[in-house]
């Protein structure tokens, strides 16, 4: 409910009194200064004491009278409420009387009909509770810590304003509404997302004409309930006066769209036209919520979109992939909009300005350091936590401190320090070892099929005492929160940023995590059965009961359940008690049959031939990708058993580890790394015969290189004349030039006839920020570059000393890091850190305009090849995946396939000339060969390994026989992507395995040397 000050004159006490009564009834808040029981109290500092009121009050009501008009200090009020942005609502208790810094707002009129202004005036309130009012008391710590900011702490929500308009117009858009779509606001963990939407997007939208707002609503393992909860809330909140349960009743039997035109209609401050729902953590629905909730919930929504109702919902990017494929889920249109980790500069703002909204000091100093230990956005709910620590007893006129930052042991410190506190309390107040306590938080965490830890919330009732008295520790210090769910309450961590950020709990849910995910199988399924009536049916059994015993350590004892790994609600307990007595009876009842099954037996002798066959080649799969991950770790210490072991399981089954293995054994034991720069090798580019490799180094150099023996690459020679970082080298289509692109906003043309001795052209100036990437067209007369400046460039090059700007490519909205001519020369590919990818129609250079936008990743887009045939392009991002796309129309291109696999960030991606293969470089350290002649359905090659750092880039020589890779690690790499070429060198230079050897790592198979 809503604070309100009642601003009045003396003479007008007994009205303002009567309006207190109102509002008080309500459940609001309400400061008389008059009134005997919070009042101003004798001997009180009555104007200090106002002005606190004020800082406090949401709203200031004001009784507007002839002596209202005389007040000196009811005039300083509204003045001062208007300073401080709180709603200024006037009541006319005399007829014809107007303030003149009120003249501007509409009255509520007692002097007409005191029904209808009473009812005005509460319609107004609830508008401002719904938006979170605007007052702030000088006793509340401006910063929330770890929990995210909700509507009521919108007065201090900085940084993401540029982000809450784009929102806000998405929703105001009559073409969005018309798309009926789900608005997804999808960002990582901790980037802010949930505090966007709540503290930045609801309540602007709440003080929307027509617009009628829910408070949002956490899926959970039951959406439906969740949704029907708080349309109950919104119900009783305009006097309609509905239970959850007539809500359920409805929702089954008309659906969403009839109930939320009712609520619309019944709104007191007149009918409204659209209803926002706020959906926080959607990924719950995969995580939490049963198949049959989740079904269930997708059929009210589906309906309902496009007519009265607006969905917006925060969802975590790698969650997006399994909700576009998720049977129920895919059937909801979505729009997404990206949330990127608040920019570094951004930060300044976050610390600042809640605490000058509460009255507190904070040195510059104090938010420099604050802003460089955080560093950047990814760290956010850390930086939050520090400043909750920070500013914990800390009220209006008071200081943040640089001595307690230093206690607290900085951001990074404050949550590890806060976090063992508490597990030192819990353990002292439970009596139980530190590891038990941790034991008892697994229970508040799930992880899904991808070993991604999540929240987990369950009813407080569930947990032992000792647990719950434990996790008193852990919710004082803000980490656990509690909440009501059906007038249940439950416990959950309060961030994502508490599972990985706190070492302990990260290692117990890394060495937990086949249990953690068991467990949510078991109380999914467990979900599912109660709610159908306990039908046998849905019992598991076999492998599917085996697996989830073994995980959790399920066992019967006494009749009960027991687990030794993980804790179950009571509900899993009696499903997996269930699923255990019935499997047990059924194979009891299996063995009256057994002699019926031998006779079975013996006619299906064949089919079990074919069975063993498919078991054995099972068996050599696994082996095979065994011995190639043996033969990796041997390459250091013996190089030849290593190639010789990789060939052997290439042999038994040529699986992609073992293509990896083979390939990277030989390019790390028998090949020399090019080690003549002093820093991270930025770039790699092949000349047009193959014969010279040049790099790009962020040591402000690019050198040539002899590669005719890509076993023995020597350096040629050292290209200098940039002032900072070469992030990009290019080989024009004769050879005899080379483009370099640099930090230092340049690109430079060099002359490359005599490799020994290249010569500088030109330079080409015009970038107001770094150039990352540059490539040559087809015909060579035309090069592009592309910068950091959000822009690419053309550039005419046929008279190459003297280069002149063709055109210039604007429709970026962040660095652009990649470019690419098609084989045509006629459309150009860019890749941007804003998401996407852009093709280029630029067969008038002077005037390039965009044909198509590539839209699906979910982070930036690092790099971007055409294929030889110009039909299919390639994308490489740091959302962790690389994607083929169909251009041959460039107006619409469409998504072929996505390569998973990489654990980190794609940098680059290159085609082998034949366009059959496609290779990836990651953040990982390894790059990936993939067969892309099917691009609907890639399919890997091999890993190379190798690298000790993150691969940046990577290229294919003329012939596809060699692909060349640069690294973080200061060095390039040569791979001989031939296998054939790659077994006749081991077979020429390395001794055959022995027979001991050979037992030691494929025992039980027979010893077959895979050079004969």
């Amino acid at each position: 409910m809503a604070r309100v000050f009642v601003s009045h004159a003396s003479k007008d006490r007994e009205c303002a009194g009567q309006l207190r009564e109102w509002l008080v009834a309500e459940h609001h808040q309400v400061f008389l200064d008059q009134d005997p029981g919070d009042g101003i109290g004798v001997g009180e500092e009555w104007e200090q004491r106002l002005d606190k009121q004020l800082r406090w009050a949401d709203a200031v009501v004001c009784v507007v009278t002839s002596a209202f008009l005389a007040s000196t200090w009811c005039s300083y009020e509204v003045g001062y409420a208007r300073s401080r942005g709180s709603r200024l609502l006037p009541v006319r208790a005399e007829p014809g009387v107007v303030h003149p810094l009120l003249r501007s707002h509409q009255h509520a009129d007692l002097t007409r009909d005191p029904g209808v202004a009473r009812a005005e005036l509460l319609a107004a309130l609830r508008r401002i509770d719904t938006r979170g009012g605007a007052g702030w008391p000088d006793d509340r710590s401006p910063f929330p810590g770890l929990r995210p900011l909700d509507t009521d702490w919108q007065q201090v929500f900085f940084g993401r304003s540029e982000e809450v308009q784009q929102l806000t117009e998405l929703l105001r858009s009559p073409t969005e509404h018309a798309k009926g779509a789900v608005l997804l606001v999808v960002g990582p963990s901790g980037c802010g997302k949930s505090s966007l939407v709540r503290a930045g997007l609801l309540p602007l939208m709440a003080d929307e004409p027509s617009w009628q707002v829910l408070s949002p609503i956490l899926p959970g393992t039951d959406p439906v309930a969740a949704l029907a909860r708080e349309l109950a809330a919104a119900a009783r909140r305009i006097d309609l006066g509905w239970t959850v349960d007539h809500v359920r009743q409805e929702l089954d039997a008309g659906g969403l769209t009839g109930l939320a035109d009712e609520l619309l209609l019944a709104d007191p401050a007149g009918p409204q036209r659209r209803l926002l729902i706020v959906i926080d953590q959607f990924e719950e629905l995969l995580t939490q919520a049963s198949a049959g909730h989740r079904a269930r919930f997708a059929q009210l929504l589906r309906p309902a979109l496009g007519s009265p109702l607006q969905v917006v919902a925060t969802l975590r990017p790698e969650f997006l992939k399994q909700l576009l494929v998720d049977a129920d889920l895919e059937k909801l249109p979505t729009r997404t909009y990206t949330v990127r980790p608040l920019r570094r500069e951004a930060l300044p703002a976050v610390i600042q300005g809640p605490a000058r909204r509460a009255g507190i000091g904070v040195d510059e100093d104090l938010v420099a350091r604050l802003v460089a230990d955080t560093d950047s956005g990814e760290a956010l709910p850390l930086l939050a936590f520090t400043l909750a620590q920070l500013a914990d007893g800390v009220t209006r006129g008071g200081h943040l401190s640089g001595a307690r930052y230093e206690q607290l042991g900085g951001v990074r410190g404050a949550l590890t320090r806060q976090a063992d506190a508490a597990l030192a309390d819990a353990s002292a107040v439970s009596g139980r070892r530190r590891e038990e306590v941790i034991a008892g938080l697994l229970r508040l965490v799930t992880v899904d099929e991808q070993g991604r830890p999540t929240r987990w919330r369950i009813p407080r009732d569930e947990l032992p005492e000792p647990v719950t008295r434990e996790l008193d520790a852990f919710i004082t210090r803000r980490l656990v929160i509690t909440d009501t769910e059906s007038g249940t309450v439950v416990i959950g961590v309060a961030h994502e940023a508490f599972l990985s950020a706190w070492a302990p709990l990260a290692e117990a849910i890394e060495e937990n995590a086949s249990a953690l995910r068991a467990r949510r199988a078991v109380e999914q399924a467990a979900t599912e059965w109660d709610d159908g009536g306990r039908l046998p049916a849905r019992l598991w059994e076999r492998g599917q009961l085996a697996a989830a015993v073994a995980d959790t350590g399920a066992r019967l004892h006494a009749g009960d359940l027991l687990t030794d790994r993980v804790e179950l609600s009571p509900i899993a307990r009696a499903f997996l008690r269930t699923s255990i007595r019935r499997d047990r009876a059924r194979r009891g009842r299996a063995l009256t049959v057994l002699s019926v099954l031998l006779i079975l037996a013996l006619v299906a002798a064949g089919f079990a031939v074919a069975q063993q066959r498919a078991a054995e080649h099972q068996r050599d799969v696994a082996v095979s990708r065994q011995v190639a991950g043996q033969a990796l770790e041997l390459r250091g210490a013996n190089p030849a058993l290593a190639a010789q072991l990789s060939l052997a399981a290439y042999r038994l089954v040529p699986t992609p580890q073992a293509r990896g293995s083979l390939l990277s054994t030989v390019a790390t034991s028998y090949a020399t790394p090019l080690t003549g720069h002093t820093n991270i090798v930025e770039s790699v580019a092949f000349s047009p015969d193959g014969r010279i490799l040049a790099t790009a180094s962020a040591d402000d150099t690019a050198q040539l290189w002899d590669v005719h023996d890509p076993h023995h690459p020597t350096i040629l020679s050292t290209l200098t004349g940039h002032t900072s970082a070469v992030n990009a080298v290019a080989f024009a289509p004769d050879g005899h030039t080379l483009a370099t692109a640099s930090d230092d906003h340049t690109a430079q043309l060099w002359d490359v006839h005599d490799p020994h001795h290249p010569t500088p052209l030109s330079t080409l100036t015009g970038h107001t920020s770094a150039v990352n990437a540059v490539a040559f067209a087809p015909d060579g007369h035309t090069l592009a570059t592309a910068s950091a400046d959000d822009t690419a460039r053309l550039w005419d090059i046929r008279y190459i000393p003297h280069p002149t700007l063709l055109g210039t490519l604007t429709g970026h909205t962040s660095p652009v890091r990649s470019v690419a001519f098609a084989p045509d020369g006629h459309t150009l590919a860019t890749a941007s850190d804003d998401h996407t990818a852009r093709l280029w129609d630029i067969r008038d250079t002077h005037h390039p305009t965009v044909l198509g936008t590539l839209t699906g990743h979910t982070s930036a887009v690092d790099s971007v090849a055409f294929i030889p045939d110009g039909r299919t392009l390639a994308t490489a991002s740091t959302d962790d995946t690389a994607r083929l796309w169909d251009v041959h129309d460039p107006h619409h291109p469409t998504i072929l396939g996505i390569l998973t696999g990489h654990t980190g960030a794609v940098y680059a991606v290159a085609f082998a000339p034949d366009g059959y293969s496609l290779a990836t470089a990651s953040y990982d350290h390894t790059a990936r060969l993939w067969d892309v002649r099917d691009p609907r359905h890639p399919t890997p090659l091999g890993i190379l390994t190798g690298h000790t750092n993150a691969i940046w880039s990577l290229a294919f020589s003329p012939d596809g026989h060699t692909l060349a890779t640069a690294s973080v690690d200061h060095t390039a790499r040569l791979w001989d992507t031939s296998v054939d070429r790659v077994i006749a060198r081991i077979c020429r230079i390395t001794p055959a395995i022995t027979n001991s050897e050979w037992d030691h790592y494929l025992p039980g198979l027979a010893y077959r040397p895979p050079c004969r």
